[in-house]
């Protein structure tokens, strides 16, 4: 664990609003965030919902 303070600039994919293409999106992450190594990822159709906020429930 680290005890280091420097903050680093978060690199990643996002969608900023429904119907959007996922485009690359960074980030300096706030003082109670942390970073995580992601070796591979899947995307499943829930996520595709909240993007286009399906259910009514994504802001």
């Amino acid at each position: 664990m680290s005890d280091s303070t420097e903050l680093s600039t978060f690199t990643g994919w996002a969608a900023t609003k429904a119907g959007a293409p996922l485009e690359r999106h960074s980030y300096v992450p706030g003082s109670e965030e942390v970073g995580v190594a992601v070796e591979y990822c899947g995307v499943c159709h829930c996520d595709q919902s909240m993007i286009d906020n399906e259910w009514d429930i994504s802001h």
